[in-house]
C-alpha cells in the first residue's frame, strides 16, 4: 500500500523504468500470496484441532458406553442368580 502511495501521489514512478515497476508490483503479489496462504494454513490447523478434539471427546464417550453396558451386563447377572 505504502509502495502504491509513493508511486502515484508522490509520483515516484518517474523514478523506474516498466521492467522495474513490474517487479515491484511482482514483489507485492507475492507477499499478498504469501499471507493468504499463512491465514489459510492457520484455519486449516485450527479446523484440524478441532476434528481432533471431536474424535477424541467420540473415542472417549464410546470407551464410557462400553463400560456401562459391561457393568450393566455385571448386574443383570448378578441380580438373577
Amino acid at each position: 500500500m505504502w509502495i502504491g502511495t509513493g508511486l502515484v501521489i508522490l509520483d515516484e514512478k518517474q523514478f523506474y523504468s516498466y521492467l522495474e515497476l513490474t517487479m515491484i508490483f511482482a514483489s507485492v503479489l507475492v507477499c499478498f500470496v504469501g499471507i493468504k496462504v499463512l491465514t489459510q494454513k492457520k484455519k486449516l490447523l485450527e479446523a484440524e484441532e478441532a476434528i481432533k478434539t471431536s474424535s477424541e471427546v467420540s473415542a472417549k464417550a464410546t470407551v464410557l458406553q462400553a463400560a456401562v453396558n459391561e457393568n450393566d451386563d455385571e448386574y443383570k447377572t448378578a441380580s438373577q442368580t
